[in-house]
């Protein structure tokens, strides 16, 4: 496998995400689709991926090569110091063969150029020295990534925190609207039964007279 079929395959890449195995960290994230939630934390994303995996690895003793999804498919390649995993259109067509033989030549390039940069199997949280792998992929892919990058946990909650506060002023005004309406209602209600008694009691007179 490789070639031309090997290229068109790669091409069918819609996320990619490079995990440290020790910390689960995220080195490294390139999306070429938007084909996530608005706002969605890619800490959310790589932790549940990273537990997944070791909790497969943990309780079963076959592990996990692939999540299929209805419209999605999230493919994994473990190597010596970091996880790959990548996101494939459910509908792509290609084998799951030769989709793991282009992340796999993913991973070659990227562990052949920093595997001088983990120590023990671990980066030391220099999470920067790896976004010089961006040219590398774009020459493997042959397309340019979206400017889309996803929250961190903190801009994910604060975006979250900040709707909820939207939400509930706008409740809170079509409470105080509502309330306003009623008022009025019974400010109505009242004037107009006053005046119907008034009427009334002049009608009531009228006939004494």
């Amino acid at each position: 496998m490789g070639g031309n079929n090997s290229s068109r395959v790669e091409y069918l890449i819609e996320g990619l995400w490079i995990l440290e195995n020790l910390s689960g960290i995220c080195l490294f994230e390139e999306i070429y689709s938007d084909f996530t939630k608005e706002g969605i934390s890619t800490d959310l994303i790589t932790s549940f991926l990273s537990a997944l995996l070791s909790f497969a690895n943990e309780a079963f003793t076959d592990a996990i090569q692939h999540i299929q999804l209805s419209s999605r498919k999230i493919l994994f390649e473990l190597t010596k110091n970091v996880l790959f995993v990548a996101a494939i259109n459910a509908k792509a067509p290609a084998a799951d063969a030769e989709i793991k033989y282009a992340i796999r030549k993913i991973a070659k390039v990227f562990n052949k150029k920093f595997k001088s940069s983990f120590k023990d199997g671990s980066c030391g949280g220099k999470v920067s020295v790896f976004n010089s792998f961006s040219d590398d992929l774009r020459k493997i892919v042959k397309k340019e990534p979206l400017t889309l990058k996803f929250l961190t946990v903190e801009q994910a909650i604060n975006k979250y925190q900040k709707q909820m506060l939207k939400t509930t002023q706008g409740y809170s005004k079509k409470i105080q609207d509502f309330q306003k309406t009623q008022t009025n209602m019974t400010k109505d209600y009242m004037k107009e039964a006053r005046e119907h008694m008034l009427l009334r009691k002049k009608e009531k007179r009228k006939k004494k007279l």
